[in-house]
């Protein structure tokens, strides 16, 4: 099998922006640009693209813009690709081949285009011809790294309950809920493909009673709610908010009802008005 040309990032000139030589690779900031020459003996013909790239741990993804000039006389933008956090990664310009012309002056150009200011750290770019190109797939599952949800282990079928991007396989608390899969499955007994198990509007990992549905508003009678917000409810909201009574963990659950959707772990008059507005509509 016909070997790539590989080109090395710090061979390349730094055509816009702030960067920096790190020996081994070229660390772009926000705006910086860097600019590859293709070997002008290059034999004309379709060729896969792969560049290595990282960001730093713990840093939000950071896009990669690439273009190609592949004739020497125009530049054309070919992709946009996420880098992931940390290590070291594999990314495919183009799942397509893309035609390299004859002539000199061909070029490669990354630019970092994040809005959320992480350097992009560009290591190799390796050039394979169509017929030979062995695009990277780390778990060997078919399903390319930078198009994998899972890159390290091995699931063709790509499925995402939750659509948030990491595999089922991969991912430790598939449906979003603030419990780990294994907790939901071993401790709670909650279902870890469904975020409110009961069905009460409150995620799994923040309900006191993740297998109780409680009604919102409903704190009385005290220690035993009956699933019905009125007029006691209020009574002993506004015995809580006083201080002459101390509400249970489910209690302040129940009756901490503001802000909407995103209670703030008090009750206080805000929840009191909302209480109100159910009691009398």
């Amino acid at each position: 099998m016909p070997e790539p040309e590989v080109i090395q990032a710090e061979t390349g000139a730094i055509t816009a922006g702030i960067a920096s030589n790190e020996g081994s690779y070229i660390k772009l900031e926000a705006g910086a640009e860097l600019t590859l020459e293709i070997d002008d003996d290059l034999i004309p013909g379709d060729f896969y693209i792969e560049y290595t790239a990282r960001t730093a741990v713990g840093s939000l993804p950071v896009s990669v813009k690439a273009f190609i000039n592949n004739d020497g006389t125009n530049t054309d933008d070919v992709a946009i690709a996420d880098v992931l956090q940390g290590a070291w990664q594999s990314f495919v310009i183009s799942q397509t081949p893309i035609a390299i012309a004859a002539g000199t002056n061909r070029t490669l150009k990354f630019v970092n285009t994040s809005l959320s200011g992480g350097n992009a750290d560009i290591e190799s770019v390796r050039i394979y011809r169509a017929n030979t190109q062995p695009l990277a797939d780390a778990d060997g599952d078919t399903v390319v790294n930078n198009l994998d949800n899972c890159p390290l282990i091995i699931n063709t079928d790509q499925l995402d309950n939750e659509s948030d991007g990491a595999g089922d396989v991969c991912d430790s608390d598939d449906d979003n809920d603030g419990s780990t899969d294994t907790d939901e499955i071993t401790i709670y007994f909650t279902n870890p493909l469904v975020p409110d198990t009961d069905g009460d509007g409150v995620l799994d990992g923040f309900d006191i009673q993740p297998l109780t549905f409680n009604v919102a508003g409903d704190v009385s009678p005290r220690g035993a709610p009956n699933g019905i917000v009125n007029a006691a409810d209020l009574l002993t909201q506004t015995q809580f908010i006083l201080g002459t009574a101390t509400p249970s963990s489910i209690e302040l659950q129940n009756g901490d009802l503001y802000p909407l959707n995103a209670p703030d772990g008090i009750i206080n008059t805000s929840d009191l008005l909302l209480m109100m507005k159910i009691v009398l509509p």
